[in-house]
């Protein structure tokens, strides 16, 4: 039986993507899908006729999420001082990731406001909100971010901010 998917090494990455939708429970940087990414249409890399500025491939991590991460891994370096262990390097790189993350997800909230989604109730004609995904992940992400920040600056606390 001849083979029907793609044949190509680009062609099989392509695919791999394919399963995506907009992101919010990866724990990696989004990778650029062009037009079939979730956030395309509010990308700011595109210019006014919708094109990317920016030469990007397909699978190519997001520009703005690795600027994003780049840039908070630097802040929490330099806040940190010089001699910085490879705990306190595994930390920063996670605490940083759910900081892009937690950005991820209030842009896919500004997207779809629709933040809660109505539930049939037990009596007829009663429908009782739940929270939706996003608005779930948010807050185990502002736990998992508290974690982070409570380890690498034990003097943070909570009451604080």
């Amino acid at each position: 039986m001849p083979q029907t998917g793609p044949k190509t090494a680009m062609g099989k990455y392509r695919s791999s993507l394919n399963s995506m939708r907009h992101g919010l429970t990866s724990r990696a940087l989004l990778r650029c899908r062009k037009v079939n990414c979730y956030y395309w249409f509010a990308c700011p890399c595109r210019n006014q006729a919708g094109d990317l500025q920016i030469e990007l491939m397909i699978g190519d991590p997001c520009p703005i999420e690795a600027s994003m991460y780049n840039t908070l891994c630097k802040q929490y370096s330099k806040a940190l001082g010089s001699a910085l262990t490879q705990r306190q390097c595994e930390d920063i790189h996670r605490l940083s990731m759910c900081e892009v993350r937690l950005r991820r997800i209030s842009f896919a909230l500004a997207i779809n406001p629709e933040i809660t989604r109505w539930v049939p109730g037990k009596v007829p004609g009663y429908d009782r909100p739940t929270v939706s995904l996003p608005v779930r992940y948010r807050q185990e992400l502002i736990q998992e971010w508290h974690a982070h920040v409570g380890r690498l600056f034990p003097r943070y606390r909570l009451d604080n901010l």
